[in-house]
């Protein structure tokens, strides 16, 4: 064969070749960037489905909360949509870390409730619903103290507790705590009452008896100069009875600088009435506080022995320092001093 046949020949089979690679690669290359193709669809696929379950999974545990704060279930959705809702929240419980509720706790913190704790088809607590939730308040109020109280009584679940109290004719109070063979409270528990009332203490026979704290709150809309009213100390057949201590908080932009606020009054008490020598702090202005005596004998005063006559009143308190300076009180209020509201 010639040597310019040769080239020819070679030359043909090099095309023959390189013609048959690419008709290879058009078929079986193209076809596996299309796959690849599906694959990365399906993946964004996958990391869409997953995002909204996640946001689903986060906005579930809000709406919880908001339902298990306001103590209502919302009307507006269907039954298929809460079924469906359901059906993407369990599907999403395996992908989805649970929301962290572990939070510090002081100040304006917030506190979050893992359960709906309301009757949902009532909107009313029963004693079952409201005995999980003041767990959670007893947790909070004997690890934090009194801080973590006055944080907690401003949720709405708690605020639907007083209210439904104060709108009901049987129930007295919800408990949640120790108690004995009949069911009454015995040993310690918590109570909430009516009108922002609550106690974390002793009991014994479905009264308060030993020692506790006692609380009251005002909210600020509600023209009172007192913000919180407290008590501490031993109490018996459901009243402050023995030593204590009787201590009130103030919103201090409605505080006058006339006025004597008492911020604690300490001594004995008999049947929730100031009964014996008392130590009484007063405020007379965001920088005054000043240190005042006197003797009370069942929620009346006693005059201040010398301290000469007023008409119409009688001196209540002196100062240790200055016997002769004193409080008046009006003689014909003067009766039924002691710890206001605790029945």
């Amino acid at each position: 064969m010639k040597r310019s046949d040769k080239i020819r020949l070679a030359l043909v089979i090099s095309i023959g070749c390189l013609l048959i690679l690419t008709a290879f690669w058009f078929k079986f290359g193209k076809s596996q960037e299309d796959s690849r193709d599906g694959d990365i669809d399906l993946v964004q696929q996958e990391i869409a489905s997953q995002a909204g379950n996640g946001l689903s999974e986060t906005t579930n545990d809000q709406e919880e909360d908001v339902t298990a704060a306001s103590g209502a279930s919302s009307s507006a959705v269907s039954t298929d949509d809460a079924a469906s809702q359901t059906a993407a929240s369990e599907a999403s419980a395996s992908k989805v870390k649970p929301v962290d509720t572990s939070m510090d706790i002081s100040g304006n913190s917030l506190y979050r409730s893992e359960e709906i704790i309301a009757d949902g088809e009532s909107g009313k607590y029963t004693s079952e619903t409201a005995e999980h939730t003041l767990q959670e308040l007893r947790g909070f109020w004997e690890s934090v103290g009194e801080d973590a109280l006055k944080d907690l009584w401003l949720l709405d679940r708690y605020q639907k507790m007083f209210v439904q109290l104060d709108k009901s004719d049987d129930l007295k109070f919800f408990y949640s705590g120790d108690k004995n063979a009949e069911g009454l409270p015995e040993g310690r528990g918590i109570a909430v009452y009516g009108g922002y009332r609550c106690y974390l203490g002793e009991w014994k026979n479905g009264m308060r008896e030993g020692a506790g704290d006692w609380y009251q709150f005002y909210p600020e809309g509600s023209g009172s100069v007192v913000s919180v009213h407290a008590y501490t100390g031993s109490w018996k057949d459901d009243l402050p009875c023995g030593e204590g201590n009787d201590r009130y908080e103030y919103y201090t932009e409605k505080m006058d600088d006339v006025s004597h606020y008492p911020l604690n009054v300490i001594g004995n008490f008999t049947d929730g009435l100031y009964d014996g020598e008392m130590y009484v702090v007063l405020k007379r202005s965001e920088e005054i506080v000043e240190n005042w005596y006197g003797t009370c004998v069942r929620g009346v005063w006693q005059p201040v022995s010398g301290a000469g006559d007023f008409e119409g009143k009688i001196p209540a308190l002196y100062r240790e320092d200055d016997p002769d300076n004193v409080i008046t009180i009006l003689t014909k209020l003067n009766s039924g001093y002691g710890v206001e509201n605790v029945k």
